[in-house]
C-alpha cells in the first residue's frame, strides 16, 4: 500500500462536502455541523459516553491532567481530552494507521 501524504481537513471542507452531497446550502449545513459538534462536547463534558455504531465510542476518562498553554493568550489551561475507541467502520477504512 502506497503512502499517501497527510493533509489537514478543516471544518469548512467537511461542511462543503456535506452540503454538496445532501443538496443543502453551506450556511444551513454549517449550522448543523456546529450544533452536532456542540452537542458532542456538551455530552462529554457531562461525563456521558457517546456511541456511534460502526464508527467508534467516545468516553471521558479520568486521567492525569495535562497542562497546556493557549497560544493566543499564553494562559495556562488544564486539559484531558477523551480517548476514542474506534469502531469497525473506522478499522475497515483506515486499518492500523
Amino acid at each position: 500500500m502506497a503512502k499517501t501524504e497527510k493533509r489537514n481537513v478543516h471544518k469548512r471542507t467537511i461542511v462543503t462536502k456535506v452540503a454538496e452531497s445532501t443538496g443543502n446550502n453551506q450556511e444551513y449545513t454549517r449550522k448543523v455541523v456546529d450544533e452536532f459538534l456542540s452537542q458532542i462536547v456538551s455530552e462529554l463534558a457531562n461525563g456521558n459516553r457517546l456511541e456511534f455504531r460502526g464508527f467508534g465510542v467516545f468516553e471521558p476518562v479520568m486521567r492525569k491532567k495535562k497542562h497546556a498553554r493557549n497560544p493566543k493568550t499564553q494562559e495556562e489551561v488544564n486539559c484531558s481530552p477523551p480517548i476514542p475507541l474506534l469502531g469497525s467502520e473506522w478499522e475497515r477504512r483506515c486499518g492500523n494507521r
